[in-house]
């Protein structure tokens, strides 16, 4: 579904007259109108400068009183910027919301406009509010204006623009009159020998031809009007041509582990034929570099700023500021002009402030002695003081003062605490009294601090609990959200006190939950396994066979792939028979251990870890192993490939070889239970057999070793993959993957969250 659809001979999905007359919210929606006026800017200054003092005019004159929520959508993340800038500096509630942003802090963005941009809210807000935005908003924000001001952009995504006024239609019929924009046409970029370097063409022939359209001096957008119908082709935003996608493209993508020799590129496929899009690198802002303190609050996506190479490089430099947008389609990136190799003390100066992230156990960073040396892709650590947003967007030429250069730079906000607990991860609180001072926080009580032990008769864990009290009880507000909920948290869970820099004058305290952390682990370790849970391994297997039958089922699946979805789901854990698996799961306490029942799939809570106590193998090649020494577990399957490789690619390996390590210290797996009215035993940690009485069927004894190095399994899974692309095609498998891989995630989530509760 597109409000701007593309092939105007292709099928579509429409609504009749018999759907709108069933449905008033929908009649009101399609017939609610919309009127744009054009305004020109004339002159040769650059959006950045001519289109905030416009939209100022506009909102201070043209406004009426119950347009209160304003929209103001431009092509460049600098053009938002300046006139976010602008609108502030004469008093309006203004945000800024861009594709330029940190995940942590759009989401504080949207959650302060949400009561201004609710499509159904039922009252105006209380004073007037502007939301200025790039092409972040064009598609997929169910936000509603009262009045849009737009840069010109070409007919479809105007038409997007315009669907953010007035999104329900519920004020033209309150007013019984139209709902307002209006579309600023800037002289200087609309120059036919300058093109656009985003939208070419396309933006200079919607101008031309809306003024053909003006008539009464406003058109109509409303959905309705056909708009984008009356306009020509040229008017479009450009379309790149498609490359040719052979079968052999699809085959080589569709091995995903270990990545193939031959891996076409997927550029030209996601954004076009002979597109030039400039690759990105991630900027993030912490105070401490030191491997200390990236090991005890590591680096998280949520923290992570996606800005062009050339647009860091450029900053890093001292050079002006180049256009950046939030389209796929970017400019091409140069650095190879004079100015851009020349080096100087401030390069210098930046260069020391700032690092690569190579995560590495031995050393997490390092350092870049040249700009050129800056890659796409690579992940930069800044230090907050050399700024680089503003308003929470990309900003490099964001100063503390008026003096351009020559003032300090705006510092960023170190959001590494709260990038933590963003996905759900394990809670840390920095005492760093540089951290902690730019959230104002009173001075008492004192913070507590490493170099205060020798002196202290109270020990570290009651000195610091007190602190954490001492902040929750403060007047509300004082304290930020996100910091009492990390608070609350650390005291719900228990936390240890880490030191980093512990002998030097800076040291300070980490606090960090007392829970596994998935993102301190090597990529071959069982992360999904720690939820602190506790849950027996036979519940886990009966809970995701239960719901992957469901999935299926539901999905419409015939009953034959439905059994096979239930079968892999009962079998697909069974490697962690394991005891070295066991006792991880166990924290590796010999009571817990010796106490044990039966075996459990996910860990017990606070369960401590050790790095190598792993088993060499994973646990799903083991599971394949083990389903593979009885026959008749296989011969319960409708297709014993497609169970077998459901099991063994379960947590993304196998697609289409499985990684198999040599296991030094081999030992015999052995695993048993009930399945489909057949009994074998599921024992590793303990016994489970509280049906003694059954006898064991001594065809389903499952038992293997656990050294599979010399095996044929991994070639085995390789070949059965290719055979199941052939039965399913390359879709119908993966899509048969995921079905099994959500059931067994929402399982294990189900599972850790009554885990959570029976805790609390």
């Amino acid at each position: 579904m597109s409000a701007t659809p593309k092939n105007s001979t292709a099928r579509r999905f429409t609504l009749t007259d018999s759907d709108l007359e069933q449905s008033s919210p929908l009649r009101r929606i399609a017939a609610a109108p919309k009127h744009a006026s054009l305004v020109a800017i004339s002159g040769n200054r650059p959006p950045h400068e001519s289109v905030p003092k416009k939209v100022l005019e506009l909102i201070k004159k043209e406004l009426r009183a119950d347009e209160q929520s304003v929209g103001v959508i431009v092509n460049r993340v600098q053009t938002a910027r300046e006139t976010h800038k602008l609108l502030q500096q004469h008093g309006f509630a203004t945000h800024l919301l861009t594709g330029r942003m940190r995940p942590i802090d759009k989401q504080q963005i949207l959650r302060e406009i949400s009561d201004c941009v609710n499509p159904d809210r039922q009252s105006p807000p209380e004073e007037r509010t502007v939301v200025v935005a790039t092409q972040a908003i064009e598609v997929g924000a169910d936000f509603s204006f009262d009045a849009l001001i737009s840069e010109a952009a070409p007919i479809d995504s105007l038409c997007q623009r315009l669907g953010r006024l007035d999104r329900r239609g519920t004020l033209a019929t309150q007013r019984q009159e139209p709902a307002r924009c209006w579309i600023l046409g800037v002289a200087s970029e609309m120059k036919p020998n300058r093109p656009d370097p985003i939208y070419k063409e396309a933006t200079r022939h919607t101008w031309d031809e809306l003024q053909e359209h003006v008539g009464e001096g406003e058109i109509d957008f409303g959905p309705s009007s056909g708009i984008v119908r009356r306009l020509s082709n040229k008017a479009r935003a450009p379309k790149p041509e498609a490359p040719l996608l052979l079968s052999t493209h699809v085959a080589a993508w569709s091995q995903t582990n270990p990545q193939p020799v031959i891996d076409p590129p997927r550029a030209e496929f996601l954004h076009g034929k002979d597109t030039k899009r400039e690759p990105d690198v991630s900027v993030v802002w912490r105070r401490d570099r030191s491997k200390e303190a990236l090991d005890l609050v590591p680096l998280r996506p949520a923290e992570f700023l996606a800005v062009p190479v050339s647009a860091v490089r450029r900053w890093i430099r001292g050079i002006s500021e180049s256009p950046i947008s939030d389209t796929d389609t970017a400019p091409s990136w140069d650095d190879t002009q004079p100015a851009m190799q020349s080096g100087n003390e401030l390069t210098k100066r930046r260069l020391s402030n700032l690092c690569r992230w190579v995560s590495s156990k031995e050393s997490p960073i390092e350092k870049i002695s040249e700009v050129a040396d800056i890659k796409p892709g690579d992940v930069l650590i800044v230090d907050p003081a050399m700024g680089g947003l503003f308003a929470a967007t990309w900003d490099p030429s964001t100063r503390t003062g008026t003096d351009g250069d020559n003032a300090p730079a705006l510092p960023v906000e170190d959001l590494g605490d709260q990038a933590q607990i963003a996905y759900e991860r394990r809670a840390t609180l920095r005492l760093d009294p540089l951290l902690l001072q730019t959230l104002r926080l009173p001075q008492e009580p004192a913070l507590p601090s490493p170099q205060d032990e020798q002196d202290a008769s109270t020990p570290k864990q009651e000195v610091v609990k007190s602190w954490l009290e001492g902040l929750l009880n403060l007047p509300p507000g004082t304290v930020p959200k996100w910091l009492s909920e990390v608070i609350e948290r650390l005291n719900d869970t228990g936390f240890a006190i880490e030191t980093v820099g512990s002998d030097t004058a800076s040291a300070y305290y980490v606090l960090v939950e007392r829970a596994v952390d998935p993102g301190i682990l090597d990529d071959s370790e069982d992360k999904p396994s720690l939820t602190g849970a506790a849950t027996k391994l036979r519940d886990h297997l009966s809970g995701v066979g239960d719901k992957a039958a469901t999935c299926g089922r539901r999905l419409g699946l015939c009953d034959d792939l439905v059994d096979d979805l239930r079968l892999a789901g009962e079998l697909h854990d069974l490697g962690k028979v394991d005891s070295r698996f066991q006792a991880q799961m166990h924290g590796h306490d010999p009571v817990l251990i010796a106490a044990a029942d039966a075996a459990l799939a996910k860990s017990v809570s606070g369960a401590r870890l050790r790095r190598s106590g792993w088993p060499p193998v994973r646990h799903e090649i083991s599971s394949v192993a083990l389903i593979q020494s009885s026959s008749a577990i296989l011969e319960l399957a409708h297709d014993s490939d497609l169970v077998l490789h459901l099991v063994g690619t379960h947590h993304g390996y196998g697609r289409p070889l499985l990684p198999i390590k040599e296991d030094p210290s081999p030992e015999e797996l052995a695993a048993e239970g009930r399945i489909h009215g057949h009994r074998f035993r599921l024992d590793a940690a303990g016994d489970d057999r509280s049906d003694a009485s059954d006898q064991v069927d001594p065809d389903v004894n499952l038992s293997v070793w656990s050294d599979l190095a010399e095996t044929p399994l991994a070639l085995e899974m390789a070949d059965r993959f290719w055979r199941l692309q052939e039965r399913y095609g390359h879709h119908g498998l993966a899509w048969l993957e995921a079905i099994f891989r959500l059931a067994d995630w929402q399982q294990s989530a189900e599972e850790a969250r009554n885990g959570s509760e029976e805790i609390q």
